[in-house]
């Protein structure tokens, strides 16, 4: 049986979901953003932590990595934080200082509260919501952010919505920013990939409008000492499509897969951070630079919601 407990984190609370028998549990904080902070599967009777995530409140709110965040109204880089929408022009807050980007979004530090709480003998399943008022002059336009969590042994399935609470259309995209670990280095790692064509970016890492074939990771690839900041666009995908981390040290496999198709996750993004101790394979319903160049952006009416699914799942091998 799934069972929660509550602990203190900082300023923050978290909450703690765990089975009593299997060697699974997650660890979330509601108060910034439904951020999840530990994931645990259990694989053959053992738990495999796949999660690097924060260590202290004070990491969590000064977080460059962004590790564990709800990337929303936007994934990814809004370019000088400028964008035109429906005539008007918008200036969103530079917060990729170095590239003078606006970044992630706005609901990553959010309070969310959780509206849904069910534990039952093989999964456990949290749904948590945060409604935005449009108080950002760079984005205007207020929306309700939900997300569930479901959990079972060795997999979590992930749901993201979003509903239009604005009396006009509103520009909207959104994904996830996981890093992921398995305690060894990420050069010990093989990566594979789905069809995929990556979009070429120049040295502020925006697009140029150029893609091409990717192949790379069409079959699994060792990592080695390879740095990996890209983004990509699945190639005529069918319905659910996945990414794979396998780590041979361990003997074990992450699936990491996605919905596909309109309004659903159509790019990826890969990431190799500098520290080289874990990866980041960040699912995404729209390309970086979204709001100027319409890759995959949607546009929702008053009242319209859009709502997507993707999910982890560990095996061994």
């Amino acid at each position: 049986m799934f069972q929660k407990t509550d602990s203190s984190f900082g300023d923050f609370e978290k909450i703690i979901i765990a089975h009593s028998h299997w060697d699974c549990a997650m660890t979330l904080i509601p108060g910034f953003g439904a951020n999840l902070q530990n994931l645990k599967l259990d694989v053959n009777g053992k738990g495999h932590s796949v999660i690097d995530g924060v260590k202290t409140d004070r990491e969590l709110k000064n977080d460059p990595a962004f590790k564990s965040a709800l990337l929303s109204p936007w994934p990814n880089r809004i370019k000088d934080g400028l964008y035109k929408f429906r005539d008007e022009n918008y200036q969103l807050a530079i917060n990729e200082k170095p590239r003078n980007h606006a970044i992630h979004g706005l609901v990553y530090n959010r309070p969310f509260r959780i509206e849904q709480l069910d534990l039952e003998a093989e999964s456990a399943k949290v749904s948590l919501n945060y409604t935005y008022s449009g108080d950002n002059p760079g984005y205007p336009f207020p929306f309700t952010q939900k997300i569930s969590f479901q959990l079972g042994k060795d997999y979590l399935k992930i749901s993201i919505k979003v509903i239009n609470q604005h009396k006009g259309l509103i520009p909207i995209g959104f994904g996830w920013h996981p890093y992921f670990n398995f305690q060894v280095p990420v050069d010990e790692l093989t990566l594979q990939l789905p069809d995929v064509q990556e979009v070429l970016v120049d040295d502020r890492m925006i697009p140029t409008g150029e893609m091409i074939d990717f192949t790379d990771c069409s079959t699994p690839l060792l990592i080695g000492n390879r740095f990996l900041d890209g983004c990509f666009k699945l190639q005529d995908p069918p319905p659910k499509v996945s990414t794979r981390i396998g780590c041979p040290a361990k003997g074990i496999d992450l699936e990491i897969w996605q919905e596909t198709g309109a309004d659903k996750y159509d790019y990826v993004q890969v990431f190799t951070p500098k520290t080289r101790d874990s990866i980041a394979v960040e699912p995404m319903t729209c390309a970086i630079n979204a709001f100027n160049n319409r890759q995959g952006l949607n546009l929702l009416k008053p009242g319209e919601e859009m709502e997507a699914e993707f999910g982890l799942k560990v095996s061994s091998f």
